[in-house]
């Protein structure tokens, strides 16, 4: 493919010069990311997916065929074995997609010809690893990090993101005997910069669990020649075969305009007090759980359980059916609730694939992203990723700050907050605080495990 090249300037700071090798399937660029400020002086810059549904608002059905993509990529690169994919590829260019082709395609599940483990990467990328997890019939297993601090008397696999805000990652397999395997592992995320942190858990399993042959797949590539010859370095000292498959890939130039960086000069802090609060308990709907106890930087706990479908713990092909099913009539019980045409699906953290899920039985007019850990600079100029930004305490721990990015102030009429599992006393007070300054005239906490229940509307 002819070499192709995009230049971005942020914010009259930096420029990120970006040239692209590989787009195999001629994907729409501009239709995959555009660029903002991190608060992070070890990587300045940040990838902002419109596919992902993590800073932005997405259409949710295109961010789960994002994940169906991935997986007819990774059979054609892993296994040789050709894959339709012209109608997906279709509806990424156009990014809009029919309830028909939607279901079609959903139904029309990709035969793995061996057994595998995949592993999604937090927070970012679980949904994404979730929707790729789902694109095969049968064979798959899968289990997504986590930056939770569990309890448990099995020590959980561990490795460091160098270069993140939040550089820790645990899994905590609840049955161990897919690891103990020589099975392939498929990591799953969104974007690879220079693959390092894939390189430490590759490491970190090596050392437990070894195995043969590993393949790290994503959205996008940006690694340097100096980054392959590094895989293929480590390659030669563990022993190991690490493959890579990306729907487009490429090398960045990164360089300084000016000095300075950007400030804090679009934070919302002017409450607005019109918005109706009220609580979807669905502890009747979602019955499998998980007991596990997790503790915060205070050494605070929290025993309330976790849901077993997200994957955390380790979840198989068996269970997606199930999924679905659960995610469908949770879907189709809150149409029925939304008062307005617009309306906002938030999911939280790490939970994002399930209330993703939710959001594509919702009907239309629905958008979907999620909080997150990561620390961004919003900037109201044009062609900036993140105009906007809300800041609350997080509820797993109240000395980390969460954030929740571009939510037009009065745009939306209903947004239905996904909670997983509730935290300590009080601890979505601050997220719903935050979420009254959008100004949406009903918002929703949905969750299965509902501490306090007064403003109850019933089960969903």
């Amino acid at each position: 493919m002819k070499q192709s090249c995009y230049k971005y300037s942020i914010g009259n700071k930096f420029d990120i010069k970006i040239s692209i090798n590989n787009n195999e399937y001629d994907l729409n660029i501009d239709n995959l990311f555009c660029m903002a400020a991190r608060k992070n002086l070890k990587r300045k810059f940040l990838f902002v997916s419109k596919v992902l549904g993590k800073h932005i608002p997405v259409n949710p059905k295109i961010s789960l065929l994002t994940g169906r993509l991935l997986g007819h990529k990774y059979i054609e690169e892993t296994y040789k074995i050709n894959q339709k994919v012209s109608d997906l590829c279709d509806i990424m260019n156009k990014n809009e997609c029919s309830e028909n082709q939607y279901e079609q395609i959903l139904n029309e599940k990709i035969d793995l010809p061996e057994e595998t483990l995949i592993i999604g990467f937090a927070e970012t990328a679980t949904a994404l690893g979730h929707s790729f997890f789902d694109s095969f019939k049968d064979k798959a297993h899968y289990i997504h990090t986590t930056r939770d601090t569990i309890l448990t008397n099995n020590k959980p696999i561990s490795f460091e993101e160098e270069h993140s805000h939040a550089t820790s990652h645990m899994i905590y397999p609840i049955d161990t005997s897919i690891l103990k395997s020589d099975i392939p592992i498929v990591f799953v995320d969104d974007e690879i910069t220079t693959g390092k942190t894939t390189i430490n858990i590759i490491e970190s399993i090596q050392k437990k669990y070894p195995r043969k042959r590993y393949t790290i797949v994503s959205i996008l590539d940006w690694r340097s020649k100096q980054d392959k010859e590094y895989f293929i370095k480590k390659e030669e000292e563990l022993g190991v075969k690490i493959d890579t498959v990306s729907l487009v890939s490429g090398e960045i130039d990164y360089y300084d305009i000016k000095a300075g960086f950007f400030k804090d000069n679009n934070v919302l802090n002017d409450a607005i007090n019109k918005t109706e609060i009220k609580y979807i308990n669905l502890e009747d709907i979602f019955t499998d759980t998980i007991k596990a106890i997790s503790k915060d930087t205070n050494g605070n706990t929290n025993d309330c359980d976790y849901l077993r479908f997200t994957g955390r713990f380790g979840i198989d092909s068996i269970d997606n059916n199930k999924i679905d099913n659960i995610s469908r009539i949770c879907g189709e019980n809150l149409k029925n609730i939304r008062t307005g045409s617009k309306t906002l699906c938030l999911g939280t953290g790490e939970f994002m694939y399930i209330p993703m899920l939710i959001a594509s039985y919702m009907g239309e007019g629905v958008l979907y992203h999620s909080t997150t850990r990561s620390p961004v600079y919003p900037s109201d100029d044009i062609g900036y990723a993140l105009q906007n930004k809300y800041t609350f305490q997080s509820m797993k721990d109240s000395n980390i700050e969460n954030y929740v990015y571009n939510i037009p102030q009065n745009y939306y009429d209903d947004i239905f907050i996904f909670i997983e599992r509730e935290g300590l006393n009080l601890s979505t007070d601050t997220l719903i605080q935050a979420m009254k300054k959008t100004g949406a005239k009903t918002i929703y906490i949905v969750t299965h495990a509902m501490r306090r229940r007064g403003d109850m509307i019933g089960e969903a």
